[in-house]
């Protein structure tokens, strides 16, 4: 009874909020207010942004409007400094790599480089250089002409000998004859010094000789800077060729006298055939060479010069007695044809004779290749 009577003296929650002016959610623990809520509706959504804070893509255009104005600044100023630069000359290393020349180490850019740093070092004009740089590579390349002009001079003597011996191996009947042959040849040159090796060191200036004539006609061709007014007499522009063409003249003059000194060792003896066209090569070498700039041409002479004068100190009396090193042999002197029919006659003569030396070696070396086989086969048989 007192519990219905307690119930009946408190007011519901429902009815005190009511009173209260509070309406319940349907989340516990919550309340709202219908004035609120009326007001809420009735009025528009308001937002508020502050200053510091902005869209993304204002702030991305911004950011690229920026980038492309300091870049483009730069640009400029870049290319400003880019006209505003000196220009480099020939007097400055790098030169010749900055017009696409003396890049790599093959021969030819090798070359470009040597006649850039010694241009650049000594202050020569480019005339003076190109005479510099043939005069140093002959000095740096001459104890293998020296080397070579030895050997040469020690095997003249027997070379005779050598010849015959070679010619015995190549006819021998067994292998045990052409082997002992062989042996005799080699003990006759290790008797004497001489090795086949040592005569061809003076070819070791050809890929040096390839690599400058290749160089200078880039060089001349480009042009490059100093080359159409650093010349000398009167061929001062050396990219062009020689207006007198006195310097492909001089070059096929000092060749005649060149081959009939003996080479670059003084010791070739020249072949009477060869003697010939001694006179006719020089002709040939002066045509090839008429469309060739002053700066190839100035090479060629001047190399030319000092090869003959190599092989002239060779043959000296003073370089001779140094090395101790035995006369050349004397050639014995063969009758001249009148003219040209008696020259041609001989030389039909000389043809056919070599010609039939060549069938009778041909037969002695088939036959001693067939003993050998037939030897070869008998022995198998024999211990079988």
């Amino acid at each position: 009874m007192f519990r219905n009577l307690a119930s009946k003296a408190l007011p519901s929650r429902r009815a005190l909020l009511f009173h209260l002016g509070l309406r319940s959610t349907a989340r516990p623990g919550t309340f709202v207010s219908p004035m609120s809520s009326r007001l809420s509706m009735a009025l528009p959504p308001v937002s508020v942004r502050f200053n510091s804070q902005s869209s993304a893509t204002e702030v991305a255009k911004q950011i690229a409007e920026s980038d492309v104005s300091s870049s483009a600044s730069e640009i400029q100023n870049q290319l400003l400094s880019v006209n505003n630069a000196p220009e480099l000359t020939s007097d400055t290393l790098g030169y010749l790599n900055s017009i696409g020349m003396a890049q790599g180490w093959g021969p030819t850019s090798l070359m470009e480089t040597y006649f850039e740093y010694v241009h650049v070092y000594t202050g020569l004009p480019w005339w003076g250089t190109i005479v510099a740089c043939t005069v140093l590579l002959r000095v740096v390349l001459l104890p293998l002409f020296v080397k070579a002009a030895v050997n040469n001079a020690k095997m003249a003597p027997i070379q005779p000998k050598l010849k015959q011996l070679m010619n015995d191996a190549s006819t021998a009947e067994s292998i045990f004859e052409k082997t002992n042959l062989m042996k005799e040849r080699k003990d006759l040159m290790k008797e004497h010094g001489v090795s086949l090796g040592s005569s061809f060191l003076s070819f070791a200036q050809l890929p040096f000789a390839y690599g400058i004539f290749q160089g200078l006609r880039k060089m001349a061709a480009h042009p490059v800077d100093g080359f159409t007014t650093q010349g000398a007499l009167w061929f001062t522009d050396l990219s062009q060729p020689d207006p007198y063409l006195g310097l492909q003249a001089s070059s096929a003059l000092l060749i005649v006298a060149f081959f009939r000194m003996g080479g670059d060792t003084g010791n070739a003896q020249v072949n009477p055939m060869f003697k010939k066209y001694i006179y006719v090569f020089p002709v040939i070498g002066f045509l090839m060479t008429m469309k060739l700039s002053s700066a190839v041409a100035i090479y060629l002479t001047f190399n030319t010069i000092l090869s003959l004068l190599q092989g002239l100190f060779f043959r000296s009396k003073m370089f001779r007695n140094y090395y101790k090193l035995p006369d050349p042999p004397k050639v014995p002197q063969q009758q001249q044809p009148a003219n040209f029919s008696e020259w041609f006659a001989d030389f039909k003569k000389r043809q056919r004779e070599l010609q039939q030396k060549n069938a009778e070696n041909l037969n002695k070396k088939l036959e001693a290749e067939r003993k050998i086989r037939s030897s070869s086969r008998d022995g198998f048989i024999k211990r079988h």
